[in-house]
């Protein structure tokens, strides 16, 4: 077989050498690497044309093996390649032998992959992952450095009304600009709230939730600080396409080493905290307490048991009237729902409707809701009563439920309640725009109206 067949027509750069690297001969693989011609490259030095690896005895430089490395370009544009260098004699003599081959989308693909498992696609922030590795880290700092350090969890209010209300791509740009606008406050406090030297971490977990790592604090109150700058910052409107759009965060905030020592306390704790902030209203911020676990512990317990309500019967309706002002008679009522929890009584619906919300319950209850309320109207109807208007609550998650036209007018035709005595009342964590088809649709299903409450 003609070597010189193989060496011209070879996909994989082939270049032959001395040991003191001067270049013998080079095939148009190798030249094509290189950017240059092969006459352009024979008789300089192999030393010139690759960067020298990491390690590497710069006196040995293409020791027999197999090396990953950059091919220098003129024009900048360098490679990353892959070396395998053997000896071998040819021609009497003996001579290195370089077969190159360029890994570049190879390694482009590598450190694609290296980021997806480390960073968050969307906004560039550090992810779950690194967060966890970050935080052991700043830990360790602090111990090490008998200093402070601070974890803040942040969750967006009301996040998912926007991202359903105008979609998923303002969403996204929401979250780039909450990330943006995250990384540039802790660079303004900085100098007023750490010591010199000190390092900040922005994450984003996933959704919308967020951390910040803030090491070197002076004195805790610092950490309030940075808390009420971000609460401010968020204040003033993300603008797209000519529409305002506000959006607040629920902030939760722990200190190391004084709530936890434990990476995964700590983390609890925090979390504890932000939703101490969620029940107190959101768009504020809470340092945990140790009070926060008898807290957590009630709410997990109310969680439980509402988990077993609908099915075990424990909800019933009340009705509140709704009076004529001219005329003062009642006009209609409105379906309140109440939780009846064995051994505490009736329990009123502030004190559930958020855990309902958090835990999906909301959905399954509140079709319940419509079911229960128009049966039972349609019943006085039957008793002969005065007809009655029926109002109910409608919630962001329920509204957002594909099949809800069809429920609500398959609820009808099964009772026989007339569709114009139906009002759905949308709570005011919904906002008019495209969620309007939806209620064009449930309407076309029957019920009378939908009104936005203020």
């Amino acid at each position: 077989m003609d070597l010189s067949i193989v060496f011209e027509h070879s996909i994989e750069g082939i270049i032959a050498f001395r040991k003191n690297g001067i270049i013998l001969n080079c095939n148009p693989a190798g030249a094509q690497i290189f950017g240059e011609p092969a006459q352009a490259i024979i008789g300089r030095n192999l030393a010139d044309l690759v960067a020298f690896a990491e390690g590497r005895n710069s006196e040995v430089p293409f020791a027999i093996g197999l090396w990953e490395t950059q091919a220098l370009r003129n024009n900048g544009t360098d490679s990353a390649v892959e070396i395998t260098v053997s000896e071998t004699r040819l021609t009497g003599e003996m001579q290195m032998i370089a077969i190159i081959r360029d890994i570049t989308e190879r390694k482009e693909t590598q450190d694609r992959l290296a980021f997806l498992a480390n960073y968050d696609s969307l906004t560039g922030l550090p992810n779950r992952v690194l967060f966890r590795d970050r935080l052991v880290r700043a830990m360790e700092r602090a111990r090490r450095g008998n200093q402070g350090m601070s974890l803040m969890f942040l969750d967006l209010d009301r996040f998912k009304v926007v991202n359903d209300s105008l979609g998923h791509e303002v969403g996204d740009l929401l979250l780039i600009h909450v990330a943006k606008l995250l990384t540039s406050t802790l660079r303004k406090v900085d100098t007023v709230a750490r010591s010199d030297g000190e390092a900040s971490t922005v994450s984003r977990l996933g959704g919308d939730e967020f951390t910040i790592i803030v090491e070197g604090l002076k004195h805790a109150s610092a950490a309030a600080e940075i808390a009420e700058r971000i609460l401010k910052e968020l204040a003033e409107p993300f603008v797209h396409a000519g529409q305002e759009i506000y959006i607040s965060t629920s902030i939760g905030i722990s200190l190391y080493p004084a709530d936890d020592t434990d990476l995964d306390g700590l983390i609890r704790h925090t979390d504890m905290a932000m939703y101490r902030s969620k029940d107190l209203g959101r768009n504020t911020y809470n340092f945990y307490s140790d009070d926060m676990n008898a807290t957590v512990a009630a709410r997990l317990a109310l969680e439980a048991d509402l988990r077993h309500a609908l099915e075990r019967g424990e909800f019933a309706l009340h009705y509140q009237p709704k009076i004529n002002i001219r005329t003062g008679a009642v006009s209609g009522v409105e379906a309140l729902i109440r939780w009846s929890r064995p051994g505490m009584g009736t329990v009123a619906p502030g004190f559930f409707i958020s855990a309902l919300e958090d835990t999906g319950m909301i959905v399954p209850v509140g079709a319940w809701v419509i079911q229960a309320a128009c049966a039972e109207i349609a019943y006085w109807d039957q008793l002969g009563l005065l007809p009655l208007s029926l109002a109910v609550n409608l919630s962001a998650r329920q509204f957002r439920q594909h099949d809800l036209a069809e429920m609500i007018g398959e609820t009808l035709r099964s009772t026989g309640l007339p569709a114009n005595r139906l009002e759905l009342e949308l709570t005011e964590s919904l906002r008019a725009g495209r969620l309007i088809c939806r209620i064009n649709e449930a309407a076309a299903a029957g019920p009378r109206s939908c009104q936005q409450l203020r």
